[in-house]
């Protein structure tokens, strides 16, 4: 017997229901449960989903919170939203980065972009770390926040192109990096990671946990404009593309973007750094 189109939508909308019930059972972002996980080591409180979709890492003297990514990735625009520490967060470390898939140091070469918000003695005195770090070298540009990073949930992009690498808080870049002849510049394949960490060893502010973990949270884990490498490891056809119709990370930051960006480098750049080697 066929189906009225009334009840086809009723049937339609409880499937619909059933599966986001099912998604909220298994806990934590849909995108989080389909691309990532966390590491067989890291157990709560260290690593918790949140039933409205965030993920949370957490670090004291024990132990530290991470994730990574399920698969492996080429060039994209990978975004994730984040809450960073409340109070003070002195010497510890939340972050957002891209790496080569099995890097195992600092020192190693390897290709890596991190987004790295060193904690100050209340949120306002987070600092933003932007590294690139690509054969044996590593270029760091440091910033302020604008806002109260702990206040409220922002986004955090890495664009990652054969051209440029782009960081951007909320849309707006902060730091623009591109492919010039005669300077280093990633071309691996990377695979997304997240961590919170203890920086006691070089940080002038030395963590607290006298009121417990410190803790940092992310959720809107978007991939979806992205080149994934698949399962075997060939090398996946969009990695390739240029036209930023079909390719978003190739796409040029907008005049609007780029008015933002050098209002916000004039207001809020702290250090930029040279090229050195990475260590």
């Amino acid at each position: 017997m066929a189906l009225s189109p009334r009840l086809f939508a009723v049937i339609l909308a409880v499937t619909v229901a059933a599966m986001a019930a099912l998604a909220s059972a298994q806990g934590g972002d849909p995108s989080f449960n389909r691309n990532f996980a966390f590491p067989s080591w890291c157990k709560p409180p260290y690593c918790t989903r949140g039933a409205d979709g965030s993920v949370a890492l957490a670090v004291n003297a024990k132990s530290v919170g991470a994730f990574e990514s399920t698969g492996i990735y080429s060039y994209g625009v990978y975004s994730v939203r984040m809450k960073l520490p409340a109070g003070y967060s002195g010497g510890i470390i939340p972050c957002l980065y891209l790496i080569t898939p099995g890097a195992v140091s600092y020192q190693s070469i390897h290709d890596e972009i991190d987004l790295e918000f060193l904690g100050g003695t209340d949120p306002r005195n987070i600092t933003i770390h932007t590294n690139l770090i690509t054969g044996g070298q590593v270029k760091l540009e440091q910033f302020r926040f604008p806002f109260d990073p702990s206040a409220a949930f922002h986004t955090y992009t890495i664009v990652y192109s054969p051209d440029r690498v782009v960081w951007m808080i909320d849309n707006t870049p902060i730091r623009i990096t591109a492919r010039t002849p005669g300077k280093p510049f990633p071309s691996d394949n990377v695979k997304i990671m997240g961590s919170i960490w203890d920086a006691s060893s070089w940080s002038k502010l030395k963590p607290s946990f006298a009121r417990g973990p410190i803790v940092v949270q992310y959720s809107n884990f978007d991939v979806r404009r992205t080149c994934r490498v698949p399962p075997s490891g060939a090398v996946p056809p969009c990695k390739a593309w240029r036209s930023p119709a079909r390719a978003p990370w190739m796409a040029s930051p907008t005049a609007g973007q780029l008015a933002r960006f050098r209002q916000y480098r004039q207001r809020f750049l702290v250090a930029d750094y040279p090229w050195g080697p990475a260590k």
